[in-house]
């Protein structure tokens, strides 16, 4: 059996042992990145990954702040490489599109 959640993916395999009772066995993708990542609050992860993903798309601080806020409320938490963090191409495109809304 196969279970996803939005930091990991967790393998579940399941086995009767000799007296009917099962043993189930967990293992996961980098499991101290989720462990860490697990700890961390929602709003912990999106101040992370924002801060990550300023650093290397927005480092001298042009974007709207406005804009970075709200798409960094609205936008999916991937796991990387070894955090959470956006997806760099969608991210950058739900924050141009919410600066150009004019309200």
């Amino acid at each position: 059996m196969r279970v996803e959640c939005s930091l990991c993916v967790l393998y579940i395999g399941l086995s009767a042992n000799l007296e009917n009772k099962v043993a189930v066995t967990v293992s996961a993708t980098s499991i101290s990145a989720v462990e860490e990542s697990l700890a961390l609050s929602d709003a912990q992860l999106r101040s992370s990954a924002l801060a990550e993903w300023r650093s290397r798309f927005d480092p001298e601080g042009l974007l709207d702040p406005g804009a970075l806020l709200e798409a960094s409320r609205l936008a999916p938490i991937v796991m990387a490489e070894d955090a959470a963090a956006f997806d760099s191409a969608s991210f950058g495109e739900l924050v141009a599109f919410i600066a150009e809304m004019p309200f």
